[in-house]
């Protein structure tokens, strides 16, 4: 998204989807803990592809 001026670091945006379509707490549960895992992963593939390129 942009690069920090001076301080070397780079800002990224990511979102984190709130299940809507669900039809109790425990569906809610378990697709926001789906939607976390992705977000973990996508930071985590961001961060390997950073210390790759350095």
């Amino acid at each position: 998204m942009g690069l920090l001026n001076g301080f070397g670091g780079s800002i990224y945006k990511f979102k984190l989807a709130i299940p809507q379509e669900v039809t109790s707490y425990q569906a809610f549960k378990n697709a926001i803990a789906e939607n976390e895992t992705k977000l973990i992963n996508a930071i985590k593939e961001l961060s390997s592809e950073k210390s790759n390129n350095e």
